[in-house]
C-alpha cells in the first residue's frame, strides 16, 4: 500500500469518528496523490497577549452528540496511540483509564483549590460562534508586487520559531491586528483591506506567503446560550420559563478561534479554513509551515460536577476541514501526576499545506510558561498557588505538527519569563528565583517576612537535572536572562543590579565567572554581537521607605568580551520618574536594525504640562561610547498608543492603536500619516 496513504490510515484512526467518514478521507487521500503538487516554502523569522479575566457564569452551547460517542473503545485506538500511552507511563505521566476516574479528579482538585482562593474564579471571555467550512485548496502562488529585501523580522528567541504578534511584515505589506479589527496596508500608508468580522476580536497573527494565520476570540453573549433541547439564537427574545432547570447545561467553553486568510487578492482576503479549540490563547509558535499554539482550558462548573453529562467536562475541538464536533476522550487524555490543578492544556498543531485535521493532545494540567526550540516545546506548570517551591517542566516533541510528550523534570522555583529557558546541544538551561513568607500567619507575627533565592538548572534530553547552580545570590529576585550558546546573563535585582556571567560550556558544572554590579535593574537584555549586551530596564532611586522605587528608563551597553569581567561601557537615561515602556514586559516591541545601528522601543511618559509618547529611539556609537538620542519620533499625546516599530527598506513605521506614521530612515522626517478607525469599546472590553 503506499505509505502516505497508510500513514493517513493512521491519523484518521486517531480520530474518534464513525467508519463512513474515515472511508471519506482515505478516498480523498488517494485522490489528491495523483494530482500531488510541488509547494515551496517560504518562511519567516520573527510572546504578551494579555488575556482580559472575567467572572463570568456561563451555559454550554454546543449541540450534544450522542452519548455513545463518548464511550472509550480500545478498537478505536491504533497502535501509535497504545505506544504513546506507554512512552508516557515511562516519564510518569499516564492517560486517564476512564471518564468517571476524570470525573473523581475534577471534583477533588476543584475543592482543593476553592479552600485556597475561597472561591475567587476568574474566567477569560471567549465565546463560540457558527462553523465556517474550509475552501477547496489555497493557492501558494507570489503575488506581482515588489518586494524590500530588507525589512523587520519579529524578535524572536530562538532563530527559525517565528512567534505570533499583532504586528507582521513581508517587505509588501504591513498587517496589524488591532483590537477588533486586522489591517492590511501597503509601504506607501495605502490601506489595501481592513478584515473585521462581527463579534470576533483578533489577538496575534503570522503570515505565511498568502496566507494570514489569526488568533482570536468571540465576545458575543448570545452564543454561550445553548439549552439541551433548543439552541437559543437570541437570549433577550427567548422564554426562558417554558425550561425546566434540569435541561439547562451549566457548562461555560472558553475558546479560541484559529482563523486562516487566503491573501492571494490582497484588497479581498478570504477565510480559508477556522479551527474552534477549547480553552484560552496562551501563545503560538510557527516552525517553516507547520503552527503549534496551546490553549490553556479552565474547568469551571458553576452546578457542580455531579450534574453534568460526561460531554460537559471533556474538552472540545472543530476544524472546517472536518466538519463536526470532536470531542476528547478521556482515555485520551494525560494525567499531570499529583497536580492540583484544574485546567487542561491542549497543544495543537497543523500545517498550513495541508487539509489534514488539526492535531490536539491534551493534557491535564496547565502551562504558566512556554519554550519552543526547533524540535521541542516546553510547558512549565509551577506546583502551588503561592510561595512554590518547585516547578515541573513538561517536554513535548514536535514533529511536523505533531505533538508528543517525551519527558518530564522539576527544577526548584518558578519560571519569570520564556527567556528564562533555553535549549543548547540537548540540554535545558532554566534559570528560577524560590520565594518563602510568612504570608500564611504574618497577621498574627509582628512582621511581615519575604526571602528570596536564585537557581540555574541544566536539565538532560530526559529532563534529568546533571548540572546548576543553586543560591546564585540570597534575597535578590531574578529579572532578566539571556542565554547565548555556552554563555548565560541573569540579572538579579533587590536595590543594586548585579550582571551575572555563567559558564556553561560544561553543562555539568556550570561556573560564575564575572559579576558586574551597578544602580538601577535591567528587565530585558538583547545581544547585539559577540562580545555586547544591551539591557533595558530602569534607574531607582530611594523610596523613602527604607526601599527604592524606579526612576527614569535607562538603556546601557555591556562588554561581555571578558567573561570575568564585565563592564557597562556606557548607557543613557529617558524621560523621568514616569517612564513606562511595554518592553519590560514584551519582548517583541523592541526595534532593531543592526545594519544601521539602530535600536529602539515604545514609551510614554508625563509631566504637569503634557504627555510624551512614541518611538524612542538610538544609534549605537560603539567608537565614540554612547546612545545617541534621535528624539524626532516622540511627539505630545493624550495617551501612549503605540505598540509597535518596523522598519521596510528606507522607511521606519510606528504603530500606534490610531495611526500608523512613516519616517525616512535616513532624515527621521515624517513622511505620511494613515488614520485608523479606533473603538475604545473593543479595546477595553
Amino acid at each position: 500500500m503506499n505509505k502516505n496513504i497508510e500513514n493517513y490510515k493512521k491519523a484518521v484512526n486517531q480520530i474518534h469518528v464513525d467508519a463512513n467518514l474515515k472511508d471519506k478521507v482515505l478516498e480523498e487521500a488517494q485522490s489528491k496523490q495523483k494530482s500531488k503538487k510541488t509547494i515551496y516554502y517560504l518562511r519567516y523569522v520573527t510572546a504578551i497577549a494579555a488575556v482580559a479575566v472575567v467572572a463570568v457564569v456561563g451555559v454550554s452551547f454546543l449541540k450534544q452528540p450522542k452519548e455513545e460517542v463518548l464511550k472509550p473503545s480500545l478498537s478505536n485506538k491504533s497502535q501509535i496511540k497504545q505506544e504513546e500511552t506507554e512512552k508516557l507511563a515511562g516519564i510518569n505521566i499516564r492517560r486517564f483509564e476512564s471518564v468517571e476516574e476524570l470525573r473523581e479528579v475534577l471534583k477533588d482538585n476543584e475543592q482543593n483549590y476553592q479552600s485556597m482562593t475561597k472561591g475567587t474564579y476568574g474566567l477569560d471571555l471567549a465565546m463560540n460562534s457558527v462553523a465556517q467550512s474550509a475552501e477547496e485548496g489555497i493557492a501558494d502562488t507570489a503575488r506581482s508586487e515588489t518586494t524590500n529585501s530588507d525589512y523587520s523580522r519579529t524578535n524572536n528567541q530562538v532563530e527559525n520559531v517565528d512567534e505570533a504578534d499583532i504586528v507582521k511584515t513581508d517587505g509588501k505589506y504591513i498587517y496589524y491586528s488591532q483590537n477588533n479589527r486586522i489591517y492590511i496596508v501597503d509601504t506607501d500608508l495605502n490601506l489595501k483591506s481592513t478584515i473585521q468580522e462581527e463579534d470576533f476580536r483578533p489577538y496575534q497573527i503570522f503570515v505565511n506567503g498568502t496566507k494570514l494565520v489569526v488568533f482570536g476570540t468571540k465576545y458575543n453573549h448570545s452564543d454561550i446560550f445553548v439549552y439541551r433541547n433548543t439552541i437559543v439564537d437570541d437570549v433577550a427574545e427567548s422564554d426562558e420559563t417554558d425550561v425546566v432547570e434540569e435541561d439547562v447545561s451549566t457548562v461555560y467553553r472558553p475558546k479560541t478561534y484559529i482563523r486562516i486568510y487566503d491573501l492571494e487578492n490582497i484588497e479581498k482576503p478570504e477565510l480559508a479554513r477556522e479551527i474552534k479549540i477549547d480553552g484560552n490563547y496562551q501563545d503560538a509558535r510557527m516552525i517553516e509551515d507547520n503552527v503549534y499554539l496551546v490553549t490553556n482550558y479552565y474547568t469551571y462548573f458553576y452546578n457542580g460536577i455531579d450534574n453534568l453529562k460526561d460531554i460537559d467536562i471533556l474538552p472540545c475541538y472543530e476544524d472546517s476541514v472536518a466538519k463536526g464536533i470532536n470531542y476528547v476522550e478521556a482515555t485520551d487524555i494525560a494525567y499531570f501526576e499529583n497536580t492540583n490543578d484544574t485546567n487542561y492544556s491542549l497543544i495543537v498543531g497543523f500545517n498550513l499545506n495541508s487539509k489534514s485535521q488539526v492535531n490536539v493532545e491534551t493534557f491535564f494540567g496547565c502551562g504558566s510558561e512556554m519554550y519552543v526550540s526547533e524540535n521541542n516545546l516546553y510547558l512549565v506548570t509551577q506546583d502551588g498557588y503561592w510561595d512554590a517551591k518547585e516547578s515541573t517542566i513538561y517536554k513535548f516533541e514536535l514533529d511536523d505538527s505533531k505533538v508528543l510528550a517525551i519527558a518530564s523534570g522539576k527544577v526548584e522555583g518558578y519560571v519569570g519569563d520564556q527567556f528564562a529557558i533555553d535549549e543548547y546541544e540537548g540540554n535545558l538551561r532554566v534559570a528560577t528565583t524560590s520565594w518563602e513568607s510568612n504570608y500564611r500567619n504574618f497577621l498574627f507575627t509582628d512582621e511581615y517576612e519575604s526571602h528570596y533565592s536564585t537557581h540555574l538548572t541544566i536539565l538532560n534530553e530526559n529532563l534529568e537535572k546533571i548540572g546548576g547552580i543553586d543560591d546564585l545570590i540570597k534575597d535578590e529576585e531574578i529579572y532578566s536572562v539571556r542565554f547565548i550558546g555556552k554563555i548565560g546573563y541573569i540579572v538579579t535585582f533587590q536595590e543594586v543590579d548585579p550582571l551575572w556571567v555563567i559558564d556553561l560550556s560544561d553543562p555539568t558544572n556550570p561556573v560564575v565567572k564575572g559579576e558586574l554590579e551597578i544602580p538601577g535593574y535591567s528587565s530585558y537584555l538583547h545581544p547585539y554581537d559577540e562580545t555586547h549586551i544591551i539591557g533595558i530596564g530602569y534607574n531607582v532611586k530611594d523610596n523613602g521607605y527604607g526601599g527604592v522605587t524606579n526612576d527614569m528608563m535607562k538603556i546601557s551597553m555591556f562588554d561581555v568580551s571578558d567573561v570575568e569581567h564585565p563592564k557597562e561601557i556606557f548607557n543613557h537615561t529617558i524621560g523621568n520618574q514616569y517612564a513606562y515602556s511595554s518592553i519590560g514586559y514584551e519582548h517583541k516591541a523592541l526595534f532593531f536594525n543592526k545594519a544601521e545601528n539602530l535600536i529602539g522601543f515604545p514609551i510614554s511618559w508625563w509631566t504637569r504640562r503634557e504627555n510624551k509618547s512614541g518611538l524612542v529611539l538610538f544609534r549605537i556609537d560603539l567608537e565614540n561610547n554612547q546612545f545617541e538620542e534621535i528624539d524626532d519620533l516622540i511627539e505630545s499625546t493624550t495617551y501612549s498608543s503605540m505598540e509597535r516599530a518596523i522598519y521596510i527598506g528606507n522607511g521606519i513605521y510606528t504603530i500606534h492603536m490610531d495611526q500608523i506614521i512613516k519616517y525616512d530612515l535616513t532624515t527621521f522626517e515624517k513622511v505620511k500619516t494613515l488614520e485608523l478607525e479606533y473603538d475604545d469599546e473593543y479595546y477595553y472590553w
